[in-house]
Parts: C-alpha cells; structure tokens; sequence
C-alpha cells in the first residue's frame, strides 16, 4: 500500500511539474497609463499555454482574474496558482490590479477592470487569444467588481467595447451585489460602510442587482458561495434577478469551504469548486 501510494504521488507531482511547465508568465503588462496611476496599479500577469504562438495559433478564452481584499488592499502576484492552472486548461489568463481606497472610489476601481478587459481585447490577437470569449473571475471585492462591470454597460462603453463583451462570469463568495438592502435594513458591516458610505442612491448605482434590468439579457454567471447568511442571501438574489430577465445563473454553496478557502484553493486539482469552475467556462451557455 506504501509502494503505491508513493507510485501515485510521483505521478502527481510529474503531471503537476508537466502542467506548469506547460504554461508561460508575463509580468507586470500595464493595461492603462496616466499621470495619476502609481507603478503596478494597473498591470496584469498574463499566463498563457506554451503552444500559443500568437497569430498562428487557434484562438484560445481569456480569464481575466479579479482580486478581493475589501476594496483597499490585494495585490495580482498573490493568484498566480489560479492562472497556472487555467492556462494549463487551454484558457489565456490574466490577473488584475487595479487602484485601491482611498486613492480610488469604487467607481474608478470597476472602471479599471473594465479597462483591463479592453486592453485584452485589444491584445488577445498577440497572445493567441479570442477577444469575442472573454471571462471573468472574482473573489469578495472582486466578484462585486466583476458583476458591476458586467451588468452596468456604462464601464465598458466608456472603453469602447459592447455589452456583450463578457461571455460568463465565475464569482467566488461576494456579499456586495445589493447594497440597497444592507442601507434598507441597516445591516452593513463597518467595512460596508465605509467603503461605500450610506447614500442609498450611490448604493443602488454601484450595487450589481441594481443594473439587472429587461431587455438585456445578461451573460451567464456562476455564483460560488460559503454558508455564511451575507453572502447565501446577496448570491441567491443575484440569482433571481438574472433568471428573472432571461440570464442563466447558477448559484452553489460550497459548503466546507471558508471565505478564505474558496479563494485559495480555485486552481487545487482536488478542488470541487475549481472542477464546477473549469466546466462551466468550458460551456457557459
């Protein structure tokens, strides 16, 4: 039993070795240049299949990767597991910084993701990537950030890019996507208000649920979520409210994982999430 258990572990870690070996890092690329923007602020990792050469490859999905750390703090360097792992699986993979509070409102923040979403755009053919295929990823901050991009056309309009832009959205354990009914019901944790003050206007103008409307149907979503009552209520409401308009949303607990957890372990072999994860950006629709 020792000998093969030790048999399985070398081809493990000879299959793990094989996977990253198969992938290519590019630091540090900047997605948009300003005056104001500090070194780093608006750059990505780029990760992508060693095969991919350029032009003459087959157009591969793009993932673009959207860190949390409650709007303040995080940083693309700490998520360089997950773009291994989906590079490794055929997707060109970005990870994101964008500014952080108190240099950046919310606003400007979900304007850089969708900044960096053009800039892969406009790149993809370089990298051996399809613009028309772009995804999107996000944990807690992230995953507000990446539904508000998504769902508020007015982001990626002011870059030049249509609605339809995103082709699905995997969001991993959010609990801002409506912050009306946190205002509503004075329920909003200290880092809520803080972030995001207690305007209720400005609430429902940053709050994802809020820009789900008739006439646009959405593009598809997962939405992960732990058994924590913030989260499992603002998830299964995102839910609703993208069925309700003809979206396609799934909505599933993880329910041994923390917040913690369904974070870092996005890109485990062993990882429920990260399978659901892989087959829903395989056939979103």
């Amino acid at each position: 039993m020792i000998a093969l258990l030790a048999v399985l572990l070398v081809a493990l870690a000879a299959s793990l070795s094989m996977a990253e070996a198969q992938v290519r890092t590019l630091r540090n690329r900047s997605y948009f240049d300003a005056a104001s923007v500090s070194a780093g602020d608006t750059t990505l990792d780029l990760y992508l299949p060693a095969a991919v050469r350029g032009r003459e490859s087959m157009p591969r999905p793009i993932l673009i990767f959207v860190h949390g750390g409650g709007w303040q703090i995080g940083d693309k360097r700490s998520h360089a597991a997950k773009g291994e792992y989906f590079a490794s699986q055929g997707f060109t993979v970005a990870t994101a910084n964008y500014r952080m509070l108190p240099d950046a409102d919310v606003a400007t923040q979900a304007q850089d993701v969708a900044r960096a979403v053009a800039w892969m755009a406009a790149n993809a053919a370089m990298y051996g990537a399809d613009p028309t295929r772009i995804f999107l990823m996000g944990h807690s901050a992230g995953a507000h950030l990446a539904a508000l991009v998504a769902l508020d056309s007015s982001y990626l309009r002011s870059e030049g890019l249509p609605t339809t832009s995103i082709a699905g959205l995997v969001l991993l354990d959010g609990a801002a996507y409506d912050l009306v009914v946190d205002l509503d019901e004075r329920r909003e944790p200290r880092l809520m208000a803080d972030v995001f003050g207690r305007d209720r206007a400005a609430g429902r103008n940053l709050s994802p649920r809020h820009q789900v409307a008739p006439g646009r149907v959405p593009p598809p979503f997962l939405i992960l979520h732990i058994p924590r009552s913030r989260s499992t209520e603002r998830s299964r409401e995102l839910g609703v409210a993208l069925r309700a308009v003809g979206g396609r949303a799934m909505v599933v607990e993880a329910p041994g994982d923390s917040h913690r957890d369904i974070n870092v372990e996005m890109g485990d072999l062993s990882d429920a999430e990260t399978k659901l994860a892989l087959e829903f950006l395989r056939s979103p629709g």
